[in-house]
Parts: C-alpha cells; structure tokens; sequence
C-alpha cells in the first residue's frame, strides 16, 4: 500500500517543475498582454516597445508600432523559459515618457498600466494554476 502511495507521490513530484512552468509561462504572458491593452494609443509606440524576456531585462526601443500585444513574439520568448533555471521574467518598456503615461498622464490610461495590472496579479496567478492542475 505505501508502495502505491509512494509512486503516487513521486509521480506528482516529477510534475511539479513541468506545471510550475508552465503556470508562470501563463502568468508571464497574460500580464504582458494586459499592460500593452491598458497601455495608452496615440501612435502605437508606447505600446509597441513593451518587451518581454526570460533571464534578462530588455533593453533599447523598438520602433514598432501596435494597437495590440505582440502575442507570437511573447510566446517565441517564453518558449525558452524554464523554472527550474532560477530564470526571472521581464516586461519593460524603456521609452522616455513610458513613467509619465504609467502615472495618469494620459487621459486614456488615468490610472496607468503595470499598477493596475499588478492589482490583477493574485487572479491571474489562481486562473493559471488552476487551468494548469495536473
């Protein structure tokens, strides 16, 4: 009987850093995609230089412009990232007015992008895992 449980448990084990994985991945990706929709549009720059990256800050700008988030190139990033690497996920935006509009500068985003984000953090974290449960 403790056999069974055993194998049991090493099974779930041997599961865990795969869904652990993959819920970040989530997690990474539907915060990316919120702070670009909530990013204010004139031109589409502020929103085309949101970045994201695994084990790394992004850098530089882009000179994209987007009315929606770069979902096949969020996905080409996260593609690489693993859990068990100790990596970290990045979303930045390095553009010189990106603080100003994050602080109600516009009237489209009065109370900006990443913050109200963040305050989504705790649901999106219990939707992936819940989608994500073994």
């Amino acid at each position: 009987m403790s056999g069974s449980f055993e194998l049991q448990l090493k099974a779930f084990e041997d599961k865990v850093p795969e869904v652990m994985t993959k819920v970040i991945k989530k997690v990474g990706l539907e915060l990316y995609m919120r702070i670009v929709i909530k990013t204010p549009v004139d031109t589409g720059r502020a929103r085309g230089n949101w970045l994201i990256a695994s084990g790394v800050i992004p850098q530089g700008v882009v000179d994209t412009l987007a009315t929606a988030p770069n979902v096949a190139m969020a996905l080409s990033t996260l593609a690489s990232y693993d859990s068990l690497s100790g990596m970290s996920i990045f979303i930045a935006n390095n553009l010189d007015y990106i603080n100003a509009l994050e602080h109600g500068h516009s009237g489209q985003a009065p109370e900006g992008m990443v913050q109200l984000t963040l305050t989504e953090f705790e649901g999106i974290v219990k939707k992936a895992a819940k989608k994500s449960n073994p």
